[in-house]
């Protein structure tokens, strides 16, 4: 097993509170918090695939576990990636992502992109 980097992608309606310092700190919080928990097997197809989830948050920080869906997907094991990233995102939020409340519109709705060949560290 190999924990892999992850690219974090918002999709929000506030585009405005994306751009502040204050919430790409909070965007790399999140990130680094995901991070550890996102465990592929190396020798399986999972490490060739990309996925994107999106879902929705709740104001406490919260992910609503049944809102999330699979937006994108490319590689041979779409089902094994979707559910390692899934699991990653759900055990790791803790009791909740360090995300600013004023802007829960802007974070109300997102998408990661977990990226298996991403350098660790790389979020591009």
């Amino acid at each position: 097993m190999k924990r892999l980097a992850l690219v974090l992608a918002l999709t929000a309606t506030g585009a405005v509170a994306q751009q502040t310092p204050g919430f790409q700190a909070a965007v790399a919080a999140m990130r680094i918090q995901i991070q550890p928990c996102w465990v592929i097997d190396v020798d399986s197809g999972q490490s060739e695939t990309i996925v994107t989830l999106g879902f929705a948050m709740n104001p406490d920080g919260t992910v609503q576990p049944d809102s999330i869906t699979l937006v994108n997907a490319e590689g041979p094991d779409t089902e094994g990636a979707m559910h390692s990233a899934r699991r990653a995102l759900l055990r790791c939020q803790g009791e909740g992502y360090p995300l600013p409340l004023t802007d829960f519109e802007a974070w109300k709705q997102i998408e990661i992109k977990f990226d298996p060949r991403s350098p660790l560290g790389d979020e591009t």
